[in-house]
């Protein structure tokens, strides 16, 4: 499941810039919710038949109010609409209003969620339609910290521990119904508007804030090395390699998140980037994976408004090793040597010994090199090794113990 739009622009925000200390607590509260959200999905997923739909987080908009919707479940028999809470604080509901910690709050969820419902039913019956809905408010944290002290005003509502056994009833009461699933979440996704509500002053009041440019995909570091690499950038804090055309996709999904009301061009994703050298490649990477929303001198893209492991998730990139390349945090920083492959290799597996400045002799597991490979890097990564796993002939690499850190050789 994709993270709300909000979130992804927080975090965003939160890498480039000094947040003030009431968004970094917003964005704290977003980042615990998202990850109940996730925890609820899976338990549907685990509990459910497999020709349910389920759709999360959708907003709706009437004149004048509009609402987010955590999740909706869609059987054959009737439309199921969860508001999803991960309180990790202790919460107490009592006469009326809740208490968190003993301090009582202004906002109430009960209310939060009847007023929710309201406007999703009214959505459905302007059309003339009348599915029947049902609303729970669902307190996912699995602590069980919210007490329910009396019943006043109350909407329906499940702890952690009742989920099984009402999902249970669900696919119960879904035998012999009318409804198609699959035609139901058609309709309801068309009636659904684009969530960005992030509000237009604290946009552009943030924005300013942020700081241009390509950073680390490991540590957010903005010391980044764009030249002296042929394929890859490398950040000189954490020695992390990237390929220089995803770290360019990487930064235009950042930047289309930061700036989601406007279309991508060229020259505005160039002067956010900030480095000359890369012009070729982000204009071949705004032809390839941006669809074209008009063309002319100034082209423009059409712009997602996700990050980029959202927008592009099974994108493969060349010279890009899904463990990555990180320092260990078991190694100390060693200055490993290049290891050049016999051009004229004809054995399909062949043994190396790598002598390090540092380390004594290191027999790397057999790899099969490739036969035009010029060189091979090696540099610390912090992943567990897996021998089991078959050489990747795209990018090959073998993995062996350095003084209590896990090394990577990459082929280029």
């Amino acid at each position: 499941m994709d993270k709300p739009f909000e979130l992804q622009f927080y975090e965003c925000l939160n890498e480039r810039c000094e947040l003030p200390t009431s968004v970094k607590n917003r964005l704290a509260r977003q980042q615990v919710g998202y990850e109940g959200h996730l925890d609820f999905i899976n338990i549907l997923r685990d509990n459910l038949p497999g020709h349910f739909v389920i759709l999360n987080d959708i907003f709706y908009k009437l004149p004048y109010k509009f609402t987010q919707i955590d999740s909706v479940l869609i059987t054959e028999h009737a439309i199921y609409r969860f508001e999803v809470k991960n309180l990790l604080s202790e919460f107490t509901y009592k006469e009326g209003f809740w208490y968190r910690k003993g301090e009582r709050l202004s906002r109430n969820f009960f209310t939060q969620v009847k007023r929710a419902g309201e406007i999703f039913e009214e959505i459905i019956q302007n059309d003339g339609l009348y599915l029947p809905v049902e609303s729970q408010l669902v307190f996912i944290n699995e602590d069980d910290t919210v007490k329910i002290c009396d019943q006043e005003n109350v909407s329906p509502y499940l702890m952690r521990w009742e989920l099984r056994s009402y999902l249970k009833k669900v696919v119960e009461d879904s035998r012999g119904g009318s409804m198609n699933p699959k035609e139901v979440a058609k309709y309801l996704m068309s009636k659904a508007t684009e969530g960005h509500l992030v509000s237009e002053v604290m946009d552009k009041k943030l924005r300013a804030l942020a700081r241009s440019g390509i950073l680390c995909e490991n540590c957010d570091s903005w010391r980044v090395d764009v030249i002296s690499r042929r394929y890859h950038i490398l950040c000189k804090n954490c020695g992390r390699q990237e390929p220089k055309q995803r770290a360019v996709l990487r930064t235009i999904c950042d930047y289309g998140v930061l700036y989601h009301e406007w279309p991508l061009t060229k020259s505005s994703v160039t002067e956010f980037i900030g480095e000359p050298s890369l012009e070729y490649i982000i204009k071949r990477t705004l032809r390839n994976y941006f669809e074209l929303h008009s063309k002319g001198k100034a082209s423009t893209y059409v712009n997602p408004a996700k990050r980029m492991k959202f927008a592009f998730k099974d994108e493969e990139f060349r010279y890009y090793s899904k463990y990555g390349v990180v320092k260990s945090r078991d190694a100390p920083e060693i200055d490993l040597r290049s290891v050049a492959p016999p051009r004229d290799a004809t054995q399909s597996r062949i043994r190396f010994i790598v002598l390090t400045r540092d380390a004594p002799e290191t027999d790397l597991r057999s790899v099969v090199p490739s036969h035009d490979a010029p060189q091979a890097h090696i540099q610390p990564i912090f992943h567990p090794v897996l021998w089991n796993e078959r050489p990747n002939y795209d990018n090959m690499n073998a993995r062996k113990l350095i003084k209590g850190g896990y090394y990577e050789i990459h082929y280029i």
